[in-house]
């Protein structure tokens, strides 16, 4: 019984990691004048949500990747004009990434355009289907 178990979840995972290869299979996205890597692009989707701006130690988390790596991917985005860095007064160590104005404007456009493209893996599912599939994975603790 725990052998059948254990093979549904590895066939589970491996699939969830085929999807999300799936869903990610493209390179590069267009933004604008610019052609930005999923790194770039998830980085984009995170400062948006966060009113007050993002701090590199937790976009580092958000990524999985080192603070060092985050930098040189917020380096590209501020020459793009995309993001900004804002110094926290109250703790000068702390700097704060936003989206500029102008990537604010064309995120929103952006970010439609990018769920239209990757909302197409889930084309053959039925509303009822989908909302069951959310709550599934809602109980991934």
């Amino acid at each position: 019984m725990i052998d059948a178990r254990q093979g549904l979840l590895e066939k589970l995972i491996a699939k969830l990691i085929q999807v999300i290869k799936d869903l990610h299979s493209y390179q590069s996205f267009p933004f604008g004048d610019f052609l930005l890597n999923r790194q770039q692009v998830m980085i984009l989707f995170f400062v948006s949500g966060k009113k007050q701006g993002a701090v590199v130690k937790d976009l580092a988390a958000f990524l999985r990747v080192t603070s060092g790596a985050i930098t040189q991917f917020i380096d590209v985005l501020v020459n793009y004009k995309l993001v900004k860095r804002e110094e926290v007064v109250s703790d000068r160590r702390l700097t704060r990434i936003k989206l500029s104005n102008s990537a604010k404007k064309k995120f929103e456009q952006f970010k439609i355009n990018y769920f239209i493209s990757t909302s197409r893996a889930f084309k053959d599912f039925q509303t009822e289907e989908l909302e069951q599939f959310i709550k599934l994975l809602e109980k991934i603790k």
